[in-house]
């Protein structure tokens, strides 16, 4: 009977720590690629040598974070459609086809993606074209139609994760008529990042209410080509004069960082840089 008695005890004490346990606490990760120049296979197409880069490594990485159970977003900041001859010919000669980019980057299930530099510079069909192609949004808060107040893209996007909004909000850097002709995007214009920035955050704030706001941005972190019109690598800038980012991954200045600063109301901001083409790539477990 004691025995018995025993047993019925060790199941109230294990009812009741059961239902004093505190609810499982959500676990996302987010995961980003910068600066890829092309890079989608792990082999030189020059010299048929394999190489330590390239989004194939990238998908065996994303499909083991899934494989376990973790809630994956994966996001790109630019500068996809430069730098191997997988890009080029579809660039250039394949033009009649999806480009190979998206694909892979539609195969990846890609969440987010922002223009680069290197991206505008094949000019209006080809980016235009790799934006269609792609199952994710291009988002892109200070680009705009030239002469209006009308977005290229989307400025940002809203991901819907474990109960939680996180909104992705896009920039690129305006130093792009310093590089690239005016021909090769007649339609566009881009924005200074600190206003623009500050003009969607308080859109987001207002419309959407967001748990977490994410930065992706094409723009280094500091320094470069500062002009009267534009600075070409404003994220530390932005991190820290526009109230309301969590975090911002970056790339274009090709430099790995991940660091934190703090911003004009004392909240710290997490800044993520993963390198460039796909060698490696930056995360972040919230």
């Amino acid at each position: 009977m004691k025995h018995y008695k025993l047993l019925f005890l060790i199941s109230i004490i294990t009812v009741f720590f059961a239902a004093c346990r505190e609810p499982q606490i959500p676990h996302i990760k987010i995961v980003c690629t910068s600066d890829v120049h092309g890079h989608l296979f792990p082999y030189d197409f020059l010299t048929g040598d394999s190489v330590q880069c390239g989004l194939a490594r990238v998908s065996s990485y994303l499909k083991e974070q899934r494989k376990h159970g973790g809630n994956v977003i994966y996001i790109d900041c630019g500068d996809m459609l430069q730098g191997t001859p997988a890009t080029y010919c579809y660039n250039t000669y394949a033009v009649g086809q999806s480009h190979v980019a998206a694909e892979v980057l539609n195969y990846l299930q890609c969440d987010a993606v922002v223009l680069g530099n290197n991206d505008i510079e094949p000019g209006g069909p080809t980016y235009q074209r790799y934006a269609d192609n792609l199952n994710c949004p291009v988002v892109g808060g200070n680009i705009f139609f030239s002469g209006t107040e009308t977005p290229f893209v989307p400025p940002f996007t809203i991901v819907e994760r474990e109960g939680g909004k996180i909104a992705v909000l896009g920039l690129t850097t305006p130093a792009i008529p310093h590089w690239i002709p005016k021909c090769q995007w007649p339609e566009l214009e881009f924005h200074d990042m600190e206003r623009s920035a500050q003009r969607w955050m308080e859109y987001l704030n207002e419309h959407e209410q967001p748990d977490l706001v994410i930065g992706l941005f094409h723009s280094g972190y500091a320094g470069g080509i500062v002009t009267d019109s534009y600075a070409e690598n404003a994220t530390r800038a932005v991190a820290e004069h526009v109230a309301g980012f969590d975090a911002i991954f970056y790339g274009h200045d090709h430099k790995p960082l991940i660091t934190e600063v703090v911003n004009v109301v004392g909240d710290t901001v997490l800044l993520l840089n993963p390198g460039k083409d796909a060698m490696q790539v930056a995360t972040l477990d919230i």
